[in-house]
């Protein structure tokens, strides 16, 4: 019996599980509900109670955990369907951990004269990115895209 955010109380419902995703420190339960034609996500912590029915698994038809995971990005939250051509200068740090945990296949990183590395890669617009951007402060600079002005629809 999940609670849905902001609600007081669990309320019952029929999922088939499909699959499990730890997510940062979050696992979620990935489940075909109701008659909703693909999966929906709930956090495992939100759910109370479970039981094991008798009834036959309802999957989606054509449905990949991989696939959904992953080319789908289902846990990205998609911004736009448009790539984006990343180009920012980043700290020692920051460089560090993107030459070990790549943002795409196509990421270049350059050594700069002042120190930083210019990293540029083609990546999905999504707002993890967006908060994984902003969530690195003065260690990354953003210099392409650009957020356009008078607004915060750009990048950071």
């Amino acid at each position: 019996m999940p609670t849905p955010r902001g609600e007081p109380a669990a309320k019952e419902r029929l999922l088939n599980l499909l699959g499990l995703l730890l997510r940062r420190h979050i696992i979620y339960l990935i489940a075909a509900a109701w008659d909703y034609a693909g999966p929906r996500h709930f956090a495992l912590h939100r759910i109370r109670s479970a039981r094991v029915m008798e009834a036959a698994l309802k999957k989606p038809p054509g449905f990949s955990l991989d696939k959904h995971i992953g080319a789908e990005k289902a846990f990205s939250y998609p911004v736009s369907k448009a790539p984006l051509k990343l180009k920012v200068a980043v700290n020692e740090s920051v460089a560090e951990h993107l030459l070990e945990c790549r943002l795409a296949a196509d990421q270049k990183a350059k050594a700069q004269a002042d120190g930083r590395t210019l990293i540029t890669a083609i990546v999905a617009d999504t707002n993890e990115l967006r908060w994984w951007l902003q969530g690195m402060g003065a260690g990354v600079e953003v210099l392409s895209p650009e957020v356009p002005a008078g607004g915060d629809e750009g990048v950071c």
